[in-house]
């Protein structure tokens, strides 16, 4: 099994159908392997798309995601992306956190229609929490890129691309459960 994947664009004069490709790289092997592949589009279309973001999950597998709003994880098998699904109407996912439940959480959505979803390695099960919003003021982030979740259940998120201001943290409570 290899320790680490990322993504490169392939070695091309012009842009094409491979161009965004994943590549994997174990430290005791001492190099980088490019794959044949990389994550494809939602719509079926020739190519791939572009990762906007990459997570070890609960289970000790590889989670990735589309700026689509894909949901994928490695196989380490047959080092192929298998989709697991589209947590919302949304594009961009690119913020994953693990939950003390086994659970894997994270954001997606821009232009002020983040999201936060989970995701049951176990059942399959994925589930929509619903958008990120300020109750008192109505202010929503634009978009996330990271999030760290603490024991206690609380989501910290860090927004992104804010056309109107400095990005904010975002503090989410009330999603995360033990169970």
């Amino acid at each position: 099994v290899w320790g680490s994947w990322s993504v490169t664009r392939a070695w091309l004069r012009h842009g094409g159908p491979d161009m965004l490709r994943l590549w994997k790289y174990h430290p005791d092997h001492g190099r980088i392997v490019f794959l044949k592949h990389g994550l494809p589009s939602r719509l079926g279309g020739r190519g791939f798309v572009h990762p906007d973001g990459f997570h070890r999950g609960p289970d000790g597998r590889v989670y990735l995601s589309s700026d689509e709003g894909v949901l994928f994880r490695m196989n380490p098998d047959s080092d192929t992306p298998e989709k697991i699904g589209k947590p919302g109407p949304h594009t961009r996912l690119s913020a994953f956190a693990n939950g003390p439940n086994g659970k894997l959480y994270g954001a997606a959505g821009r232009d002020q229609t983040t999201m936060i979803f989970s995701y049951d390695p176990r059942t399959g099960e994925m589930i929509d929490h619903g958008s990120i919003q300020d109750a008192d003021t109505g202010e929503r982030p634009s978009q996330v890129h990271d999030m760290t979740l603490f024991p206690d259940g609380t989501i910290y998120a860090g927004e992104n691309d804010h056309p109107q201001r400095a990005s904010f943290l975002w503090e989410v409570n009330g999603v995360v459960s033990r169970k």
